[in-house]
């Protein structure tokens, strides 16, 4: 698999609008149902963005702008409800309003590994020969009715970013996605934790070792805080992991939006491959998507340190 391109959108909080009386009466029934109290302030808090306003520039850059073929396959994930929508399926809407001829899936109820499993699904449907070109479109808005005080986790940014993926390298500029993994909560609990363990042997299988590899996740994780103490099991008479760390957004997007850095050259970094890492948020289900990064962009980075904190792709408003 290998990205095409990719875009980004990031969108304002606005907490002003008042939604919909059939908004209200479903979150009320529900929170009555549950026997718990709502907040009814959380209703004008947050972005207040259904999924069609922020995902459709997507459709409009990709189908429209850049007058690409379209994609053979359209994926959207997301992990919180969209808010008061317009259309009972944004996937539907997307497929009728711009004519596509193409599947539209949607990925959820999969926690905030949402967007690791869509590339996945990708990843099978072009080693299977049934598409060739797919878009993965991963959407995320703050605004979610709940009671007070706030106990649940949720998107903690209004985001919207998506990638076009080929099964076959056009250009070669363009990051190939090796491989992608998935572990289940009760995998990682079957091997103790040993995560390192995991991504060793995914490594393995495509003739990687460690030394080639620069380890990109969050610091505030579990899955961090795992590798650093399996670390000395694989690593007591060699020097330590490569690793950065990415912006603490809590998202379904953070792959995608950390993939379309890699893309735009807004990261870059000197090592051959990259393992990106994120974690569902909920529990201690774990994903990660191994890069094979083309020599452009590790010729270029060869001095230019990588700096999140000065053009992380979570401060920029549009790229």
């Amino acid at each position: 698999m290998f990205i095409e391109d990719s875009y980004y959108l990031e969108f304002p909080d606005r907490g002003y609008l008042e939604p919909r009386a059939r908004y209200k009466a479903y979150y009320r029934d529900l929170h009555e149902h549950y026997e718990v109290p709502l907040d009814e302030k959380t209703f004008t808090q947050g972005g207040q963005y259904s999924y069609h306003t922020i995902g459709e520039p997507h459709l409009k850059y990709h189908y429209q702008k850049k007058g690409r073929e379209v994609a053979d396959q359209m994926i959207l994930s997301y992990w919180a409800y969209e808010y008061d929508p317009e259309y009972a399926t944004v996937g539907a809407y997307f497929l009728d309003k711009y004519s596509l001829p193409s599947n539209v899936l949607d990925v959820t109820d999969q926690g905030s590994l949402c967007s690791i499993m869509a590339l996945k699904m990708i990843q099978v449907s072009q080693k299977s020969g049934q598409s060739a070109r797919d878009l993965c479109l991963a959407l995320d808005q703050t605004t979610i009715p709940c009671a007070a005080p706030e106990t649940l986790p949720k998107p903690t940014k209004n985001i919207s970013s998506s990638l076009m993926v080929s099964a076959s390298q056009s250009d070669e500029k363009q990051i190939e996605i090796v491989d992608i993994h998935i572990w289940s909560e009760q995998h990682i609990i079957d091997m103790q934790c040993d995560v390192l363990g995991l991504m060793q042997a995914m490594l393995v299988s495509h003739h990687v070792s460690m030394d080639q590899c620069l380890f990109m996740c969050k610091r505030d994780t579990f899955i961090y805080r795992a590798m650093r103490l399996c670390e000395q099991q694989y690593r007591r008479d060699t020097q330590a992991l490569a690793m950065h760390f990415m912006p603490l957004d809590m998202a379904c997007s953070n792959i995608i939006n950390w993939l379309h850095a890699l893309n735009r050259q807004v990261w870059q970094t000197q090592y051959q491959y990259i393992v990106l890492i994120d974690e569902d948020v909920e529990s201690l289900s774990l994903g990660c998507v191994l890069l094979h990064m083309p020599k452009v962009y590790t010729e270029v980075a060869v001095n230019t340190p990588m700096a999140y904190q000065d053009i992380s792709c979570s401060k920029r408003r549009m790229v």
